[in-house]
This record gives C-alpha cells, sequence and structure tokens, in this order.
C-alpha cells in the first residue's frame, strides 16, 4: 500500500516559504506595472522551487502557485477559486504581503499525489 500525503502536515511549512519568498523578493521596492509583472514570474517560480525541496514532506504533492500584485491606492481586491479535490488530503493557503506602494497576494494549492 502506498502512502498516503495529507496536507495538513506541511501547510505552516508552505507558508513560511511563501512568506519568506514575498519578503525577500518585494522588500524595499515600489510598485511600477512592468516590474510588477516581472515579480509575479519570479516569485512564483522561487516559491514553486522552494516547496518541491521542502525536506521529504513534499514529495507527495503537486503545487500550482498564483501570485497577484496590485498597487496600493485605497482600492479593493476580490478573488475567488473554486477547486474540486479531496478536502482531507489536499489543501491551500493564502498568502498577503503588504508595502506602502503595493499588494501581494500569493495562494498555494498542493494536491496530494495519492
Amino acid at each position: 500500500m502506498e502512502p498516503v500525503y495529507f496536507f495538513k502536515t506541511i501547510q505552516n511549512d508552505v507558508k513560511r516559504v511563501v512568506l519568506e519568498t514575498l519578503e525577500s523578493s518585494l522588500k524595499d521596492k515600489q510598485y511600477h506595472p512592468v516590474d510588477a509583472s516581472k515579480w509575479t514570474s519570479s516569485i512564483s517560480s522561487l516559491s514553486l522551487d522552494k516547496l518541491r525541496h521542502l525536506q521529504d514532506s513534499s514529495v507527495g504533492f503537486k503545487f500550482i502557485v498564483h501570485v497577484s500584485i496590485v498597487q496600493k491606492k485605497n482600492g479593493g481586491i476580490h478573488t475567488c477559486s473554486a477547486c474540486h479535490w479531496n478536502s482531507d488530503t489536499d489543501g491551500q493557503v493564502v498568502v498577503r504581503y503588504e508595502s506602502s506602494s503595493l499588494v501581494a497576494i500569493a495562494t498555494v494549492y498542493a494536491l496530494s499525489l495519492q
């Protein structure tokens, strides 16, 4: 019988990795639309790479990383996603990073391979 992987066992590590990536990538940055496009791409890739190397605990998961960066102008942002998955083994986290000029929201979906 193959092992069963549960997202709850790595959830805190996923949050930590993504928050650290957001902080290191966006620290002291001022919002500009051209730069924001590059940042979203690099943050997604870097987060995914770090998640794949989370000790042995991430071996049983596929990850999807979605990053949005918006200019901070007292406007709102509303997002929604829906997934059909096994709520016992799969999961998602949302990590928010905010500075004086921007708001970044990273969503990570983890799908158990079992």
